[in-house]
């Protein structure tokens, strides 16, 4: 690898590092000898915030990104390590998406480790599947408009709930103010039986 490629290759590696900051892991670093070598890295993924992410904190991708000396030319090895929130079966079409990226790149001679990441990205926002739920939405928007009508339901039930604490409570205090009424003319008629005595 000449010298400019090794400095966009790093420099790649450095805009990853600080776009991703705790999601991201260079694993040269953990190596015990300093010797130069092509980067290796690990990254958390999750969906776009922009498109539902906040709706899906459980969806994940942990993906592994391993280049050789010829990188960019020739493609980054990709694959998934760990993943929550899609099935099998999405896990497996998304890794040959990554791959088909980073055949596309190379032979363009780019770097393309941030398209992987984006694509993932894209790909969770579309893909995930509601936490703990068996309905499966088709989009975000779907499972927006449910939980926003989950929520309204849960407001409806709450108003109906104090209402009747309300009705509860006038109800108490117009007791009480019976039997308060009630106690008061007793004590007056007390009062004047012992006034005619």
């Amino acid at each position: 690898m000449d010298d400019s490629i090794k400095e966009v290759v790093e420099g790649e590696v450095e805009i990853m590092r600080s776009a991703y900051c705790e999601e991201f892991e260079d694993l040269r670093d953990g190596d015990v000898w300093k010797v130069s070598r092509p980067p290796d890295v690990r990254l958390s993924l999750g969906p776009n915030h922009s498109q539902g992410g906040t709706l899906h904190t459980h969806v994940k991708v942990i993906l592994r990104i391993r280049t050789t000396c010829n990188y960019p030319r020739e493609p980054a090895q990709v694959s998934i390590e760990k993943f929550s929130g899609i099935s099998d079966k999405e896990s497996e079409k998304l890794c040959q998406q990554l791959k088909g990226i980073t055949k596309r790149f190379a032979s363009d001679g780019m770097v393309v480790m941030l398209e992987l990441c984006q694509h993932v990205q894209n790909y969770l926002s579309e893909h995930a599947q509601p936490d703990g739920l068996e309905s499966n939405y088709e989009s975000v928007y779907a499972e927006m408009v449910a939980s926003q009508a989950a929520r309204q339901q849960a407001t409806e039930v709450a108003k109906e709930e104090v209402r009747k604490l309300q009705e509860q409570k006038q109800q108490l205090h117009r007791t009480n103010m019976i039997e308060e009424f009630a106690r008061v003319k007793e004590e007056l008629k007390e009062e004047e039986r012992r006034q005619r005595e």
